[in-house]
């Protein structure tokens, strides 16, 4: 079931009139058409944000958009194809609607999901994603919300390609060599103990370090000086005693 978003014909344009619609609760947007020229519009912040809870992963889905014109209501098959935002305030700026004829495919981008546990991971190994969205080409009410990938298959060493996936109705734009999902060995740790033969290598030490070792080496020699000059003096006293016998 299409998600539907409701809209006005916005009659404001430039900055300082859309500033003040924002002021009031509104977003500015805009639709695109192929056969018709582009429409600006307006819908009310607080609805378009609980849609937009509900479409959390389905940017790329099929909307339908009710337009209110001159007291009539008209119908369009639209994609979400942008959202502006202010990431600093958290605050969406400006959307961009596109119209789609339901009979032609149209090309988007979708999240990959992984499902399942890995046998190999269980093992000691390493889940190692490349890709985390396709880009997929499909009629508008086929285009996925995500693209699944079962890994309840793979050991340590196995590698899943785009080519190995498959989506019935959907065709994966992405090159079928493109690696998806594989499970990497667990990296031994390495031996800290250098290996017999080899030299080891001379000890690197800081300034500072340096200059400590060398302080203790000035310390240490008036202390050896001191031993030398009370050895003579041991010396002499020895000589006067064999005297006085």
């Amino acid at each position: 079931m299409e998600t539907i978003i409701e809209a006005e014909v916005r009659k404001e344009k430039g900055t300082r009139m859309v500033k003040k619609l924002r002021e009031k609760g509104y977003l500015p947007a805009i639709l695109y058409g192929k056969e018709q020229e582009s429409i600006p519009l307006s819908l009310k912040n607080k609805d378009f944000r609980m849609i937009l809870q509900h479409l959390s992963g389905k940017s790329s889905g099929l909307l339908e958009l009710k337009i209110k014109k001159d007291n009539k209501i008209i119908k369009k098959s639209v994609v979400l194809k942008e959202t502006q935002r202010n990431l600093i305030k958290d605050e969406i700026l400006h959307l961009d609607f596109h119209e789609v004829a339901l009979d032609k495919p149209i090309t988007a981008k979708v999240p990959v999901t992984l499902i399942g546990e890995s046998p190999g991971v269980k093992e000691g190994g390493v889940l190692d994603q490349m890709l985390w969205e396709m880009e997929v080409e499909a009629l508008p009410a086929h285009i996925p919300e995500k693209i699944e990938v079962d890994i309840s298959s793979l050991k340590i060493g196995d590698i899943l390609y785009v080519s190995n996936l498959g989506k019935e109705n959907v065709k994966i734009l992405n090159e079928p060599t493109n690696v998806v999902v594989s499970v990497l060995a667990p990296r031994k740790e390495e031996e800290e103990v250098a290996p017999e033969g080899e030299e080891a290598e001379p000890e690197v030490i800081s300034e500072e370090e340096a200059e400590e070792r060398r302080k203790k080496k000035e310390e240490e020699k008036p202390a050896e000086k001191d031993k030398e000059s009370e050895e003579p003096e041991k010396d002499k006293k020895a000589e006067k005693k064999e005297k006085k016998k």
